[in-house]
């Protein structure tokens, strides 16, 4: 890192400094075992989540089709273009967390949204 200051006769004066960056890795039985448990929760969950279901009335949706291409629309082309709007407002000199929010705004949920559809009893069919 360079830092550069201006004393009171207005000369520039810089140093540079060695600013080091690790990361402390801890692996430890109780992580794994919190991962691989987490991990087949999810899959289980969303397994019973496709349980619920039904063709019929996927069919019906699919058939008539406005609801689920507003959703589409709405989720791959408004949120996106918001999330850029907000990220060039807010984060003009970080164009990686621009990009971040972008991808965030494509995918808010993910499955997850499933999950809270089904927990509030809402209709799971139009949210898959």
């Amino acid at each position: 890192v360079k830092l550069t200051c201006t004393d009171r006769k207005l000369e520039e004066k810089s140093n540079n400094f060695d600013i080091p960056v690790g990361r402390t890795v801890i692996d430890s039985l109780v992580s794994y075992v919190f991962q691989k448990v987490i991990f087949v929760a999810i899959v289980f969950s969303m397994f019973l989540l496709g349980c619920e279901l039904k063709f019929e009335i996927v069919r019906s949706y699919l058939a008539t089709p406005l609801a689920p291409a507003a959703g589409m629309f709405c989720q791959f082309v408004c949120m996106p273009v918001m999330a850029y709007v907000i990220g060039y407002v807010f984060l003009r000199e970080k164009v990686y967390a621009r990009y971040g929010l972008i991808i965030i705004g494509c995918s808010p949920g993910g499955s997850f949204s499933n999950f809270w559809t089904a927990l509030w009893d809402a209709d799971v069919n139009l949210s898959v």
